[in-house]
């Protein structure tokens, strides 16, 4: 049996993410234990190969990867001799079974090594990720063409741990409905407003919400500690904070609550990109030099580790965080945890992780308004919860169900493949 992963090729900077593909891969291993695995990912030097040296794993990254199936990429062909790049572009976004047609005569002549490696495989998954959304447009696009390529071969398409919208264009939304519609099997984190409109568009029915895969890379142990550090993450981007949110009065809230308390503050970093997409850049820009010096770095590199990152989160009395993985690292440690959004992206990322735990956790949106006084409310009721045993045993236990529910599933899926190739 042969299984792409498609991991968003975020090339391992982001510890949330990585730890879902490498969880994936875990239980792909164990469900499949003979079968090869090819991880799509930007990363040669990928973690994978060192963690499951025991399997048949291959790193792929072909450079067809970003094109193929691509309505650019044959724009960018027909334009050499036609001069009709933007109406291709048109043609495709808007009568894509046509336009699978037309791929279907062009393969022959541009088959790729991309092309074989969906073609020769028995499933395609795309291991989690909040990518079916405007926000990651670059990898909208790649998955949609993932998928296209796998239905004009009757590859399998499964989607796993996947998180869905918010939308801020026809296209874009236009593409997250077909991956849907064609995909065999969709496992989600969330079941917000964007998914269930698509799902009523698409007339897709049978979707299952089974909380975030990084859950299987945690190994909680609780130790009835009452810790005496605050976990802290926060995220400057594009797609966490919308215009004129009070991120600076938060963070002096959270500096003088600490100092009251007499804890440190730990920072919990999950997005380590060069550029905009840095959580300690972030942290360092918000927090005043005199704030910084309460902030405990010990064990923390530049170059992040989500298991690191993990066991920092186990070690704090709770947890205050814009980041949804930091979130999840800390519930799963029974870690109380506040989350801190300020754009519709993690408004409905925060709602799921509620559904999900149900208890020790509670966000606050911070758009359009004045959120002091709920803010510290929450620190009170997040200090108050620390000190519960039960509660952070019971957090715990969620964490692993959820994770074990998932599993589950993936095998029923993995099985019913196997006996029909």
């Amino acid at each position: 049996m042969i299984i792409i992963v498609e991991n968003g090729c975020y090339m391992h900077h982001n510890a949330g993410d990585t730890a879902m593909l490498v969880s994936l891969v875990a239980r792909i291993g164990e469900i499949c234990p003979t079968a090869t695995i090819i991880v799509l990912s930007d990363d040669k030097q990928s973690c994978l190969l060192d963690r499951f040296s025991n399997l048949d794993i291959q790193i792929s990254n072909p450079p067809e990867r970003y094109l193929i199936a691509n309505p650019t990429w044959i724009a960018g062909r027909a334009s050499r001799t036609m001069g009709i790049s933007h109406a291709i572009k048109i043609f495709a976004s808007r009568f894509p079974r046509s336009y699978l047609m037309l791929l279907r005569t062009l393969k022959s002549k541009y088959c790729s090594e991309f092309e074989n490696l969906i073609r020769q495989a028995d499933l395609i998954l795309f291991s989690g990720g909040g990518y079916l959304t405007s926000s990651f447009r670059d990898i909208l696009d790649r998955c949609y063409a993932d998928v296209f390529l796998a239905k004009l071969y009757n590859t399998s398409i499964g989607l796993v741990g996947q998180g869905v919208g918010p939308f801020t264009s026809r296209e874009d939304r236009e593409k997250a409905k077909k991956i849907l519609e064609y995909a065999d099997f969709i496992y989600t984190r969330d079941d917000g407003v964007a998914l269930s409109k698509l799902l009523s568009e698409s007339g897709r029915k049978k979707v299952i919400s089974t909380g975030d895969d990084a859950l299987g890379e945690i190994k909680a142990d609780t130790n009835g500690l009452i810790r005496d550090r605050i976990g802290i993450n926060f995220r400057l981007s594009s797609y966490s904070l919308g215009e004129n949110t009070p991120i600076s009065s938060v963070t002096r809230m959270i500096s003088e609550f600490a100092a009251n308390k007499k804890v440190s503050l730990v920072p919990l970093p999950i997005a380590d990109y060069p550029s905009s997409e840095n959580d300690l850049h972030s942290l360092r820009s918000l927090f005043s030099r005199e704030e910084l010096e309460n902030i405990d770095y010990k064990g923390i590199d530049e170059r992040i580790d989500y298991q690191k990152v993990v066991v920092l989160a186990k070690s704090c009395r709770f947890t205050v965080s814009m980041s949804y993985h930091a979130c999840i690292f800390s519930l799963a440690n029974g870690v109380p945890t506040i989350g801190i959004s300020a754009s519709e992206y993690y408004d409905e990322k925060f709602a799921a992780i509620e559904k999900f735990f149900g208890i020790g956790f509670r966000s606050i949106s911070m758009l359009g308004k004045n959120t002091k006084d709920d803010f510290e409310a929450l620190l009170i009721w997040a200090h108050e919860q620390s000190k519960d045993i039960k509660l952070r045993n019971e957090l715990v236990e969620r964490g692993v169900s959820i994770a074990q529910r998932s599993k589950r599933l993936l095998a029923n899926e993995l099985s019913s493949i196997e006996k029909n190739e």
